[in-house]
């Protein structure tokens, strides 16, 4: 007998795959803000030590805010535009810069 293959849509709609969207937004939240505060005790005069409490709040934006927000989104987007092929593909990359200025301005409105 022949299985069908998954689409995207079926292996994106699992608790483990919701877990593993929310971690990756939290984890790279986290270590964006730790590269900005890299990059900015490199040009100041009198650096600043790391600040734990904004990586956390970082990470928690990330992990409470963005990442549920951001795995919903892919979710309708699929259902929206379903496929895998060039077409759907860059109709989907459409969406998403579309999106863009909404979704980050959200994010960093909540953090900051």
């Amino acid at each position: 007998t022949r299985t069908r293959a998954r689409t995207p849509l079926a292996s994106m709609n699992s608790p483990a795959a919701w877990a593993r969207s929310v971690a990756a937004v939290g984890l790279s939240y986290s270590v964006g803000d730790g590269l900005c505060q890299a990059l900015e005790r490199r040009h100041r005069d009198e650096p600043r030590p790391w600040d734990r409490r904004r990586t956390a709040e970082f990470a928690s934006v990330g992990l409470c805010v963005m990442g549920p927000w951001s795995h919903g989104f892919e979710l309708a987007l699929e259902r929206l535009v379903p496929g895998t092929a060039a077409r759907q593909v860059a109709g989907k990359v459409a969406v998403r810069v579309a999106v863009a200025p909404v979704t980050n301005h959200r994010g960093l409105g909540v953090a900051r």
